[in-house]
């Protein structure tokens, strides 16, 4: 147990790093679509800017 403790910490902690990570590019992926829908949208319906 005390050779495979280390390895386990070391495998828990990038599993919470790939986690993070992914989350993290999940939401930015997120926000770019939903710019680019409404650009998008203000680009075909100028009438709503103003």
């Amino acid at each position: 147990m005390k050779a495979l403790s280390p390895v386990s910490a070391v495998l828990l902690f990038l599993g919470m790093i790939e986690i993070r990570t992914k989350r993290y590019f999940y939401t930015t992926l997120q926000l770019r679509t939903r710019l680019r829908y409404m650009s998008v949208i203000s680009c075909w319906f100028p009438s709503i800017n103003h």
